[in-house]
């Protein structure tokens, strides 16, 4: 069993943490909005427009890969940390 006050440390830590994430988050998500903003819609579109990029994917593909498909398999496991640390 964790003492009373080792949990209460250890969940304000957590929360602490979780809201320097959300902070970083936030920041990162208008650096992102401000790229694809910059990047015309043939950048976004053609394949194999860059040579950095697979030529079987779009740029708009490797985008929702890193952010809002990435963001959706993160979701559920930080929601039911969150329930959890609520009771």
């Amino acid at each position: 069993m964790v003492n009373p006050t080792t949990k209460e440390a250890l969940l304000t830590a957590v929360t602490n943490s979780h809201r320097t994430v959300l902070a970083e988050f936030d920041a990162l998500e208008a650096q992102i909005v401000a790229a694809i903003t910059a990047v015309s819609e043939a950048d976004l579109f053609t394949l194999g427009r860059f040579p950095w990029q697979p030529a079987e994917n779009p740029l708009w593909y490797m985008v929702g890969g890193n952010t809002f498909w990435h963001y959706s398999k993160h979701t559920p496991p930080i929601e039911r940390f969150l329930a959890q640390s609520q009771k």
